[in-house]
Order: structure tokens, then sequence, then C-alpha cells
């Protein structure tokens, strides 16, 4: 029995770190990219908030918090990303081949991750530990320590998103849309 919780331990403990290094790729990904079209920024930004998501539901086993999440930021990305879209002129996208490629794998390696550790774990260990977890359904912990570089991250998501809709928006010193009197 405690060698199947040390297990249980150390898989979380993996799954955590593999998701925590993923979203610093995604982010850094987007930041050296040699387009910036506005829909591979957003592509990128999905899947940013899908694998954070994913990681807010392993570290408090509490889906309604990390579907709103979800929501909100997928929500409030898609109104400013087309936002941006319509005032852009037509564009061509210019996104290489291994951009594309190394996107796309990191998207399916996320969802690969998650099978497989939904297959791993114990399902009782999974409920024990959410109705032992009382510590986190309460809203204020997201600034304490195990939630506190998530929310450091999500802060930082809102800052990198402004700057890059910052960046796109002077991309021809000229203004956006012309108004015609």
């Amino acid at each position: 029995m405690k060698i199947l919780n040390l297990n249980y331990i150390l898989l979380m403990l993996i799954s955590k770190i593999l998701f925590m290094f993923m979203n610093l790729f995604i982010i850094t990904n987007v930041l050296l990219l040699s387009s910036l079209h506005p829909i591979t920024i957003l592509f990128h930004f999905i899947m940013f908030t899908l694998s954070s998501s994913m990681l807010i539901f392993l570290n408090l086993n509490n889906s309604l918090y990390s579907f709103m999440i979800t929501i909100s930021l997928i929500g409030g990305m898609m109104i400013m990303f087309n936002y941006f879209i319509s005032l852009i002129n037509n564009e061509n996208s210019k996104m290489k081949f291994f951009e594309l490629i190394t996107s796309i794998n990191f998207f399916f390696i996320s969802f690969i991750m998650i099978i497989y550790f939904m297959y791993q774990m114990p399902i009782f260990f999974f409920t024990e530990n959410m109705i032992l977890n009382k510590w986190s359904l309460k809203i204020q912990n997201i600034y304490f320590y195990p939630m506190n570089y998530l929310t450091i991250m999500m802060i930082l998501f809102l800052l990198i998103c402004l700057t890059l809709s910052f960046k796109m928006s002077t991309i021809k010193m000229t203004p956006l849309r012309k108004i015609k009197i």
C-alpha cells in the first residue's frame, strides 16, 4: 500500500513538473515566433490555456475552477484576437514548417500525458485525495504556496498577451484602420 502511494506521489510530481515545463516552452515559443500573425499566436495561447488548466486540475483536484479559468481565458483571447484579425489587413501567415510541427507535437504530447496519467492513477487515491483536500476549496488559497506559482504564471500570461497585442498593432507603424471622413 505504501509503495503504491509513493508511486502515485512520484507520478503526480512528475506530471506537474512536465506541465510546468510545457507551459514555459509554449510561452517562450510564442515570444520567439518569427510570425506575429494573430491566428498562430491564438493557437499557442489556446495550447497554453489547456495545459495550464490541466495543471490546475492536477494541483487542486477541482475541475470547476480549472474549467472557469479555461473558459474565461479562451473567451478573452478569442475576443481580443478576433478584434486584431478584423483590424489587420489580409496578411499572409509566414509560419515555418518546423514551428508548426513543434507546436502540434507539444499539443499532442500534453494530451497523451493526460491520458497516460489518467490510466496510471489508482482511482481510490484520486477520490481519497479529493475528499481529504478541503484546503483547495477556498479561493483565497491561490495566493499561497502550492498555487502561487500558477497564479504568477497566469499573471505573466496576461502580461505577455498585452505585450503581443501591442507588438501586433505596431508592426507597420501606421494606424490599423484609417477612418474615412
